[in-house]
């Protein structure tokens, strides 16, 4: 057996020993993602951690899958939709807050100085918004 055989099996321990020890916190419907995104995050860490990261050069990366690529792009699209119609739903100030982090991509610390508010103030704000995204969005289009 080889030493990445070895590292792979730590990799999957370490996440389950992860998703165990916040068992507590994840909601029931969405402990597949959760799952899911401490692997990867975990992965992502090992990589880091031995510099492991191989870049190619554009030329050499041969054909891309154009469908899949599509069909990401569609997805997102359809996601970014949603989100806009949530957003669009939302009293202010959270509409605003959410458009502008959200939508428009202004970070919370130029929103807050082009609005004369604490920085503080943005991020509550913009918190608020998101646990009210957050519900609309699973009663809208559930879980999935």
């Amino acid at each position: 057996m080889t030493k990445d055989y070895f590292e792979s099996e730590d990799l999957m321990q370490e996440t389950f020993l992860s998703v165990y020890r916040h068992i507590g916190n994840i909601d029931e419907k969405s402990i597949k993602a959760y799952l899911a995104t401490t692997a990867m995050n975990k992965s992502r860490d090992y990589l880091r951690k031995n510099k492991r990261y191989t870049t190619v050069p554009l030329e050499e990366a041969g054909d891309v899958s154009t469908q899949d690529n599509a069909a990401e792009l569609a997805i997102n699209d359809e996601i970014m939709m949603k989100l806009k119609i949530i957003i669009s739903s939302l009293k202010e100030p959270y509409r605003e807050i959410a458009k502008a982090y959200y939508l428009d991509g202004i970070p919370l610390t130029v929103y807050a100085k082009h609005k004369n508010i604490k920085p503080k103030t943005a991020q509550t704000r913009l918190r608020r918004a998101r646990e009210k995204i957050k519900v609309l969005f699973r009663k809208e289009y559930g879980d999935g």
